[in-house]
């Protein structure tokens, strides 16, 4: 399958509220699942939404051991990505996508994270622990294209790494050993929580976007700053993926810090 083939089913499906069965068999490497994320990224961007930040996948053992994927990756955040705590989203209507090109919520599963917020750009990944403006809660809200949630880590890169939402929350402090728990609550009430640690993410979420600075690098021309003042970086999920129910409400905890996103 070429690259372009694969961006173009992807687009197509999400402007239609479709799932995609996985093709396993494409043969992509990381390259070729980095260009397909930046094509359709491109897309979006063309119908006047701007980067505002990153997403990291898999940087802890509990993600990656759900999922079956063996290393991070990473894709941006845009501009209608970035939401307040308290927001309800959108379950798939009859307008499952607008003329801006974002995308409609399928199949949504949530994560709780560590978000860094960035308060100035920076040009040299190694510079980046003094850039950062403050550390928040968050809950990642994922949706893969992929049916079933199968998919292998390039289709998955190529998808964005599954990134629909990221709410962000209270502040929080102290990152080493913060202890972190997320429940979601069904419109009837019962609820499932999961537990984790804020360094579940790669031992440390400032490793974490680190990691992030590093990779981006490499795509950036000299002197281009690797992230921008503003920006906001969500490190990665720290306990495995729950799903998120029609009329379901999901909370994120850490100390006296929460978050909380609903769907409608």
């Amino acid at each position: 399958m070429d690259p372009s083939e694969l961006g173009a089913q992807i687009i197509a499906a999400r402007t239609a509220g479709e799932l995609l069965d996985a093709p396993l068999d494409h043969g992509f490497d990381s390259g070729a699942a980095y260009d397909v994320q930046q094509m359709i990224t491109d897309w979006r961007l063309s119908r006047g939404l701007t980067i505002a930040g990153w997403k990291l996948g898999y940087t802890s053992a509990a993600m990656r051991e759900q999922m079956g994927i063996a290393e991070p990756n990473y894709g941006p955040l845009l501009s209608d990505m970035i939401l307040p705590s308290g927001v309800t989203v959108p379950s798939i209507g009859e307008s499952v996508i607008d003329e801006r090109g974002r995308f409609g919520v399928v199949h949504p599963r949530v994560e709780p994270e560590i978000a860094a917020v960035l308060a100035r750009d920076v040009t040299d990944p190694h510079d980046i622990d003094s850039a950062v403006g403050e550390w928040r809660l968050a809950i990642e809200v994922v949706d893969s294209v992929w049916r079933d949630y199968r998919f292998d880590w390039a289709l998955n890169t190529a998808d964005g790494s599954s990134a629909a939402y990221a709410v962000i929350g209270d502040a929080v402090a102290d990152l080493g050993d913060l202890e972190v728990e997320i429940e979601v609550a069904s419109a009837s009430g019962e609820a499932e929580v999961r537990h984790g640690r804020a360094d579940a993410a790669m031992g440390d979420p400032r490793h974490a976007l680190h990691w992030l600075a590093e990779q981006l690098t490499s795509a950036r021309e000299v002197g281009e700053p690797v992230l921008r003042a503003g920006d906001v970086v969500i490190t990665g999920g720290l306990t495995q993926a729950l799903p998120l129910p029609i009329g379901g409400v999901a909370t994120a905890r850490a100390g006296a810090a929460s978050v909380t996103v609903a769907r409608a």
